[in-house]
């Protein structure tokens, strides 16, 4: 995974490659229209050339402590994450857990991204074990 850049964007490869042709999905975060409070991410597959649509979205409610993740622009949630004092994920039939996994560490380093590489570290340690289960998974 590429940290988290200043444009807050991240991609999401197979492996440690940052070759284009291991790409499993872009993530990249929107200021269109958002109530204050509310942040959107939008996540593109990497069969998504044109980007025109996101394949999924993630809707992150105030401070980060909630989010829901939806198909593409439908209501359709396929997880959702409530963190009120205690932390519950829900996960819905036919998702990837690994996908919502690193899609929450996005937004975990997209709240700690304060210039602290630490953050950065982090993440990348999470998401090479996600990928490590992503591969041991397709074979």
């Amino acid at each position: 995974m590429q940290a988290v850049t200043i444009h807050e964007r991240c991609k999401v490869f197979k492996g440690e490659s940052t070759d284009s042709s291991k790409l499993l999905f872009s993530v990249r975060k929107t200021n269109k229209s958002i109530p204050p409070g509310i942040a959107k991410l939008n996540v593109f597959l990497a069969n998504n050339q044109d980007k025109k649509e996101s394949d999924f979205r993630v809707i992150i409610y105030g401070s980060k402590n909630s989010c829901t993740v939806y198909a593409g622009e439908s209501p359709t949630i396929v997880a959702k994450v409530e963190n009120n004092g205690g932390f519950k994920v829900s996960v819905c039939t036919n998702v990837d857990y690994a996908f919502i996994v690193a899609l929450l560490m996005i937004v975990k380093d997209m709240k700690c991204s304060n210039g602290s590489t630490d953050s950065t570290q982090n993440t990348s340690t999470a998401m090479k074990l996600i990928s490590a289960s992503l591969s041991l998974g397709s074979q």
